[in-house]
């Protein structure tokens, strides 16, 4: 519980070894990362847990009036200790995203308003890395070839391209996966003259 308790907004709760992290938007424009050691008693007995907050930075809510339903995706380091959170208005279509580290309680706004910008809300996958960077399936040249396909990751400030634009010359790419510093993607075809459909796994060189 927080003295402010009628202003927070929880996003998600991450439990790790006994302890729990909560990470929340507050009403007056901040993301908050608070812990707490969590209470385990029977039921009804209820009894406020005490939380302490680590770490804050500005933000202002994605919901209007703070309300509405939150839309948000994680991903974390190999080694657990850093994460990276990404949370998506709905309304706008923007992407904001943060890095917060477990050992250092280090938290740090990365992306702030970013939008898929060479690609479709509908048609791109996305996929996240630890660091707050977006990767995304878009049209290629840029977004001008519509025909085309490529890869592009947003990063503070700008977006770029990812290997060779236009790289993928038959099939779509139905996933989109970061995993240690490598992006993959699984492409779903058709072999020429056949009904056979083939599903390939493409590797980042």
């Amino acid at each position: 519980m927080f003295n402010n308790g009628n202003n927070i907004r929880p996003l998600f709760t991450e439990a790790e070894r006994g302890k729990s992290t909560l990470f929340a938007t507050t009403r007056d424009n901040n993301l908050i990362v608070a812990e707490y050691v969590p209470t385990d008693l029977p039921v009804p007995v209820f009894k406020e847990t005490p939380a302490t907050v680590v770490a804050s930075v500005p933000y202002i809510p994605y919901y209007p009036s703070f309300t509405g339903t939150a839309k948000t995706y994680r991903h974390y380091s190999k080694d657990g200790k850093q994460m990276g959170l990404f949370v998506y208005h709905q309304d706008t279509k923007k992407y904001f995203s943060f890095v917060y580290n477990f050992q250092t309680k280090e938290l740090r706004k990365v992306l702030d308003g970013a939008s898929l910008l060479y690609g479709s809300e509908t048609d791109s996958d996305i996929a996240f890395d630890e660091h707050g960077n977006m990767y995304y399936t878009g049209y290629a040249n840029n977004g001008a070839n519509k025909q085309g396909i490529s890869i592009y990751k947003i990063s503070t400030g700008s977006q770029t391209l990812v290997g060779s634009d236009n790289f993928l010359k038959f099939g779509e790419v139905i996933k989109i996966k970061y995993l240690s510093g490598i992006i993959y993607l699984a492409v779903q075809g058709r072999k020429a003259g056949t009904q056979v459909q083939q599903l390939s796994i493409l590797k980042q060189k």
